[in-house]
């Protein structure tokens, strides 16, 4: 497995080479926020102009495919990615998400877990014999345009976002109580 959460190096083949030899070659490969740019410079049949960058109040999942596998695990009144005022962005529709145009997406032979803004939020692309795994936003950069004494804590990322890259990385959270197993939760 190999996150990115940046497009840093989209202009470098080497770096956008081995990504996609991963991928190809079995692996999975995760992009979330601004890595999701790089599904443009990846061969995973995306144009690059269908990537989009977009703000909204919060990071966010609006409308769910429940039987995605990304969603395993999940409660279908659960939406919110991140807590943006650990962050440092406000109400104000300043949250960053990267997006999908849905059709091009599926036309690529992805699958979608979720939408926001009509695109793609979150959802699975096979490439090779792996998958490219997206979700728009989990923990973009933090602002500095507002107070955020407390930063980058636990309580950052929600339960939604912790579950959705579990199924995406294809591991499971086991929750212990006493010693015993009281739940667990991802694939």
């Amino acid at each position: 497995n190999v996150v990115v959460i940046h497009d840093e190096r989209a202009d470098d083949p080497a770096y956008v080479d081995a990504l996609e030899s991963f991928a190809a070659d079995g692996g999975t490969l995760v992009c979330t926020d601004a890595g999701v740019q790089l599904l443009g410079e990846l061969d995973a049949g995306v144009d690059p102009a269908a990537v989009a960058r977009d703000t909204f109040y919060l990071g966010h999942i609006a409308e769910r495919v429940e039987d995605h596998p990304l969603l395993a695990d999940t409660r279908p009144i659960q939406r919110e990615l991140w807590k943006i005022a650990s962050l440092g962005y406000s109400e104000a529709n300043e949250a960053p998400m990267h997006l999908v145009d849905e059709a091009a997406f599926t036309d690529a032979g992805g699958t979608v877990a979720g939408r926001t803004g009509g695109r793609v939020a979150a959802g699975t692309l096979p490439v090779g014999d792996g998958t490219v795994q997206v979700v728009g936003g989990m923990l973009p950069p933090a602002s500095q345009a507002h107070l955020h004494p407390f930063g980058l804590l636990d309580y950052c990322v929600s339960f939604l976002a912790h579950t959705v890259l579990t199924n995406a990385l294809g591991f499971e959270q086991v929750r212990e109580k006493d010693g015993e197993v009281a739940r667990r939760f991802g694939n």
